[in-house]
């Protein structure tokens, strides 16, 4: 991707940042695709003073997908709404609160897809999170970050997904023609990772806001 957008649409070289796993990687590095690196540079994009109103944004994402029930009837897979108009906190948690009763209900038949950061499953370095691990990334914290992304840089965004969500058990199987295929998902992470993955956006989520209440009250 980074070749076909520098040799074919002639952009910058120095407008396109790569996280790229490969054997052998330090993996503490800053281009390396932990769950921190990836949210750092999607949260950055609507502060970034390159992009102008209405230029072209790619998001590029090939590796695995995970998928988890939803047992709550769907409300996590929407973005938040952020208004700039409306900055009060109290509303803003009112609009936006996640709600975990019944996450565990099998009555559910809704899905929460989420992208495998590189790390997932291992011990989070971070010392806010001492003795938990690594969660996926949620597709409402992505929602988000796209939403506030198209507010201050325009409309004109493209995210590229490759992955898969669902794993089948036997992770592959084979194609019309008897080649084996693999669908390029994992299985969810067992234990209370789903409420692990929702918490940690949605504090990144309110994070977001309480800083954009400062701004407004500290420089409005």
């Amino acid at each position: 991707m980074s070749e076909f957008l520098i040799n074919r649409l002639s952009v910058p070289q120095d407008h396109i940042t790569t996280l790229l796993a490969r054997s052998g990687d330090d993996k503490s590095a800053s281009d390396y695709p932990t769950r921190h690196n990836i949210l750092s540079n999607l949260w950055s994009l609507h502060q970034d003073e390159r992009i102008q109103y209405g230029d072209t944004i790619i998001v590029f994402y090939a590796g695995y997908g995970a998928r988890y029930r939803d047992g709550s009837g769907g409300i996590l897979r929407h973005g938040v709404r952020v208004e700039e108009s409306d900055l009060d906190w109290n509303s803003f948690y009112q609009r936006n609160r996640i709600k975990f009763e019944g996450l565990d209900d099998d009555s559910g038949r809704l899905f929460i897809d989420a992208i495998a950061p590189a790390d997932r499953g291992y011990p989070d370095p971070d010392p806010n999170y001492l003795g938990r691990s690594v969660p996926d990334i949620c597709d409402r914290e992505l929602n988000t970050i796209f939403s506030i992304t198209r507010q201050k840089k325009g409309s004109n965004i493209v995210f590229i997904a490759d992955c898969g969500h669902f794993a089948i058990p036997t992770r592959a199987t084979n194609c019309w023609d008897g080649t084996p295929w693999r669908n390029r998902s994992l299985m969810p992470l067992l234990g209370d990772s789903m409420q692990e993955m929702l918490l940690r956006a949605q504090w990144n989520i309110d994070t977001y806001i309480k800083v954009c209440i400062f701004t407004v009250v500290r420089y409005g």
